[in-house]
């Protein structure tokens, strides 16, 4: 009789030890059974930014051979945001001679290579101008409500048409405020000084 009973004892522990493994019942090895996987994060809204000009100045420090060395060459800037959807806008960014654009990330950040700019050279004795170089910057910003600012860094050493000057880099920084609807200024040029004209 009581080798019945282990025997049937076994045989009920082997069915439910079978049964756990079979079914995957979380109950079974003392757990907790679950509803659903983990909530998803819900992601923020995007961020819309004005749409229209941000107009502005630009502080560049300039390096290069027979170039005078400065901090405060000033210039203009004017950033235009296009675009009616959050998340797809486009900045570009405009002087006399280039214009590029870039995608507004979500934190409003945005990066714009300027293509060929010229920058005028002119003597420090005559006034005028002696040379013109050529080259290519990056233009890394971000907005921050009705403002936009960033760094200007060089991508390409600016090559002049003058053989005693350059080549020559510039780095800086960029700053503009939401204006009018429409843009009613033009960017002024950028000038550089040279030391033996």
């Amino acid at each position: 009789m009581l080798n019945l009973v282990t025997a049937s004892l076994n045989n009920f522990f082997k069915l439910a030890f079978f049964s756990c493994i079979v079914l995957s019942v979380g109950a079974c090895g003392g757990g907790s059974t679950s509803s659903g996987g983990p909530v998803a994060p819900v992601a923020p809204p995007l961020t819309f930014f004005p749409v229209g000009f941000y107009d502005g100045t630009t502080t560049l420090t300039s390096s290069g051979e027979n170039i005078v060395s400065s901090d405060d060459v000033g210039g203009s800037i004017s950033i235009e945001v296009r675009g009616g959807v959050a998340g797809q806008q486009q900045v570009r960014i405009a002087f006399a001679e280039f214009s590029g654009t870039s995608a507004i990330g979500p934190d409003g950040e945005f990066s714009i290579p300027s293509g060929l700019f010229t920058i005028s050279i002119r003597g420090v004795r005559s006034n005028s101008i002696v040379g013109r170089c050529r080259g290519e910057l990056l233009f890394d910003g971000v907005f921050n409500d009705s403002m936009v600012s960033g760094n200007i860094t060089t991508t390409t050493d600016f090559t002049c048409d003058t053989p005693d000057l350059g080549p020559l880099t510039l780095t800086g920084t960029f700053e503009a405020a939401q204006g009018a609807a429409k843009r009613v200024s033009t960017s002024g040029e950028v000038v550089l000084w040279a030391t033996n004209y």
